[in-house]
């Protein structure tokens, strides 16, 4: 359902065009389910949509390259995000640039 809404949502804004590897994740869709131009009965095409997913044509390398990511900077900004969320009670050096930290910090000094 989610795949059949973005294509349809990324069909309304054109003519604008987005990278190469959704436009041909968006042409693969278009070859199995044609656009909602009005109402019609959908469990075909949830079908079809299901199929493409099942088959593994979505399946990382196969539609071409999305991205490269430097493993090291999502572990970064995992912790950073688990620091924010769940901020320790340690003096550890990856526990003291946390909000809470910092404005504990600022209550005993000041």
């Amino acid at each position: 359902m989610e795949l059949l809404a973005a294509v349809q949502g990324i069909e309304f804004h054109r003519p604008l065009k987005s990278s190469a590897v959704l436009e041909r994740a968006v042409a693969l869709v278009r070859s199995r389910v044609k656009p909602y131009l009005s109402d019609r009965f959908m469990a075909p095409d949830l079908e079809a949509a299901r199929s493409l997913v099942a088959s593994g044509s979505f399946a990382a390398g196969r539609l071409g390259s999305v991205w490269m990511v430097d493993q090291s900077a999502v572990f970064e900004c995992d912790a950073a995000i688990r620091r924010l969320l769940f901020p320790c009670r340690t003096s550890a050096p990856s526990c003291r640039d946390t909000p809470r930290a910092i404005e504990r910090g600022r209550a005993r000094r000041g």
